[in-house]
C-alpha cells in the first residue's frame, strides 16, 4: 500500500510529488516505474554511511555504467539516424537513446527511446515541416511530433514514412544539430552496451564519470517523515474529530518531508551547514538540520557517489536494486536522479518544459529500519517536475 502527497507552493516553482510504499519485487510498482519510464537521465547521486561504501563501489553495475559504459556525441540532420542501416539494426532491434541539444522551450528539440521518436517543434518549423502533430499544453507556439518507428509499416515505401523522411530531408527539420546517443540490448535488464556504427557517423566517444567525495561528519535528519507525530486527541481534547487528526497528521507529514528535501538539497551542494562542526553566526544563516526532539539530529560519517553522463534508465535502475541490496536495514541512503533540463518529454510520454528550472527528477530517500523485519523496506520516492509540467 502506498500514501501520496503533493507539495506545491507557488505556480512558478517547481514542484514535488512523494510516495510512501515498500519496495515489491513486482516492478510494475514505485518505485520501479518511477525510475525505469525516465528515460534521459544525466547524473546520479547516492548518500550513505561511509561504512557502506566499500561494498557499494564493488557493485558490478555500478562498476560498468562508470568505467565501461559509452556514450556518443554526434553532428548530424535527424533524418540520418532513419536511414535503414541504422534504423533497422538499432531502433528497431535494439534500443537506442538520442537527444537533441536544444533548449526546449526556444529551439527544436528531438529525440528517440523505445522505438519512438519525438519532436518538440516551435510553430514556423511544425508548418513548415508539415507533418501532423498535437499543439503543445503549455504554448500555442510549439507543437509536438510522434511517431513509432518500431511499427511494421515504418519502412520505405510506405507513404506516412515516406513522409516523415521527407520532411526531415527538406525542409527547416534538415538542419544539422547535436546529439547524444547511447546504444545497447533490448534483450538484457542490465542493458549491455552494443558498439556504435562507426561507418555510418562520424562521433566522439564519451565514457560516464564516477566521483566519490567523502562529506565528513554530517546531521542526518529523522528520515521517515511518518516518525513521531504528535496525537492531538491527547494534548487537545478527548472530543477531537478523527478527520481533525487525519489532517494535522497530513500537515505534519507534508512538512516533515520538505524539511527532508531541504537537507537533500544542501547534502548535494555539500553544504558546510550540514556539517556537526559548523558554527556560522546566525545572522549568516538560520538554517538548522531538524530534529523531532529538542536535542541535537543524529550525525553519521557521509560518502557521495555520483555517476556523470547519459545514462540509461534502465542502468539506473540496476544501480538502485543493486545498491538497495547491499546496504544494511539499520543503515540509510538517499538516491537522486537528475534528468536533461531540456529534454522533451520527463517521465514516460509526459511533455516537458524548461521555463524557469527544467526540473524532472528523481529523490529517493530510504530511511533506516528494523535489521529483523522480513517485510520490504518502506521508502519516499519524490519527482521534481517543473511549475507548468504534469505529474503522470
Amino acid at each position: 500500500m502506498s500514501t501520496s502527497f503533493d507539495i506545491a507552493r507557488k505556480a512558478t516553482v517547481s514542484k514535488a510529488y512523494a510516495t510512501f510504499c515498500p519496495v515489491s519485487e513486482d516492478q510494475t510498482t514505485y518505485p520501479h516505474t518511477v525510475i525505469t519510464n525516465h528515460h534521459f537521465n544525466r547524473r546520479i547521486e547516492i548518500f550513505t554511511s561511509k561504512a557502506n561504501i566499500e561494498n557499494v563501489l564493488k557493485i558490478d553495475s555500478l562498476q560498468k555504467n562508470s568505467g565501461t559504459w559509452q556514450y556518443y556525441h554526434v553532428t548530424t540532420s535527424m533524418a540520418s539516424f532513419l536511414k535503414p542501416q541504422f534504423l533497422d539494426s538499432f531502433i528497431k532491434r535494439e534500443n537506442c537513446l538520442i537527444l537533441s541539444l536544444d533548449a526546449i522551450d526556444t529551439a527544436d528539440v528531438f529525440c528517440i527511446y523505445n522505438g519512438f521518436l519525438r519532436m518538440s517543434l516551435q510553430r514556423e518549423t511544425y508548418e513548415k515541416g508539415g507533418l501532423l502533430g498535437k499543439q503543445s499544453k503549455f504554448s500555442k507556439l510549439r507543437y509536438n511530433v510522434e511517431y513509432n518507428l518500431r511499427k511494421p509499416e515504418m519502412v520505405r515505401g510506405n507513404k506516412m514514412f515516406d513522409r516523415l523522411v521527407w520532411a526531415l530531408e527538406n525542409t527547416p527539420l534538415e538542419n544539422e544539430r547535436s546529439f547524444l546517443v547511447a546504444i545497447y540490448s533490448s534483450l538484457n535488464s542490465t542493458a549491455e552496451l552494443q558498439q556504435f556504427p562507426a561507418d555510418l557517423f562520424q562521433f566522439t566517444e564519451y565514457t560516464n564519470i564516477l566521483e566519490v567525495k567523502d562529506l565528513g561528519n554530517v546531521f542526518i535528519p529523522p528520515l521517515d517523515p511518518f516518525e513521531d507525530i504528535p496525537d492531538l486527541s491527547a494534548i487537545a481534547s478527548k472530543k477531537l474529530k478523527a478527520s481533525e487528526q487525519t489532517s494535522y497528521e497530513r500537515e505534519v507529514v507534508n512538512e516533515n518531508i520538505e524539511h527532508i528535501l531541504e537537507w537533500a538539497g544542501l547534502l548535494s551542494l555539500d553544504s558546510d551547514r550540514l556539517n556537526a562542526t559548523d558554527k556560522i553566526d546566525s545572522l549568516l544563516s538560520t538554517y538548522r538540520v531538524f530534529s523531532n526532539s529538542d536535542s541535537e539530529p543524529s550525525t553519521d560519517t557521509v560518502t557521495k557517489v555520483s555517476v556523470d553522463g547519459f545514462i540509461v534508465s534502465r542502468m539506473v535502475h540496476q544501480i538502485f536494486l543493486d545498491i538497495l541490496k547491499t546496504i544494511p536495514r539499520d543503515s540509510w541512503m538517499v538516491f537522486v536522479v537528475y534528468g536533461f533540463q531540456d529534454a522533451p518529454v520527463s517521465w514516460g510520454f509526459a511533455e516537458h518544459s524548461y521555463l524557469t528550472d527544467g526540473d524532472n527528477d528523481i529523490i529517493i530517500v530510504v530511511p533506516p529500519s528494523d535489521s529483523s523485519s522480513p517485510s520490504p523496506r518502506r521508502i519516499m520516492t519524490v519527482e521534481t517536475v517543473g511549475s507548468r509540467d504534469l505529474h503522470c
